[in-house]
């Protein structure tokens, strides 16, 4: 630990990589997506490539629905908590796969799964909605695009992540 104390470095646990994995976007394979999701609904559609000739899945995602639902959420009031209901007026439309309160930006920040396509009816981007909490209570929260911060990934290659905001 002295050696790295002058360079500003401190101890911290594995637990606090939590935080760091939802404000860069890295979604987690069985809590945020699973496998009855396609890679568009997850927001992974940049990694599939159909011009590719051949590959096991191929045909049927030619032939899937392109919708992403799955989406980051801000809340100023409270940090959003796995399993929490994300609702449009009186309909709960969504849920909460993980969250916490990020201490970077200084707010509530989580992934919302929308509960399918029919419930997108359009792009959720920038829509303010609510979000439920245990004691029956509603926040005020607005879906953004992943990753929360740092969108050139600058930080997990060492090279200067300049302000850090939320564009």
């Amino acid at each position: 630990m002295a050696s790295g104390q002058d360079h500003g470095m401190t101890y911290a646990s594995a637990e606090s990589m939590g935080i760091r994995r939802i404000e860069a976007g890295i979604l987690d394979n069985g809590t945020d997506m699973d496998r009855g999701m396609t890679p568009f609904a997850a927001g992974l559609e940049a990694f599939v490539d159909l011009s590719k000739p051949d590959f096991v899945g191929r045909d049927a995602l030619k032939q899937a629905d392109r919708t992403c639902l799955l989406f980051g959420l801000v809340c100023d009031s409270v940090a959003p908590r796995t399993g929490l209901p994300v609702f449009k007026g009186d309909s709960q439309v969504g849920q909460i796969t993980t969250g916490d309160w990020s201490p970077t930006l200084n707010t509530g920040i989580g992934y919302v799964r929308f509960h399918d396509v029919d419930s997108v009816q359009g792009n959720w981007l920038g829509q303010k909605l609510m979000l439920g909490d245990l004691d029956d209570g509603r926040h005020d929260c607005e879906i953004v695009s992943l990753p929360f911060y740092d969108i050139e990934k600058k930080i997990p290659r060492g090279l200067d992540s300049g302000e850090i905001t939320q564009e």
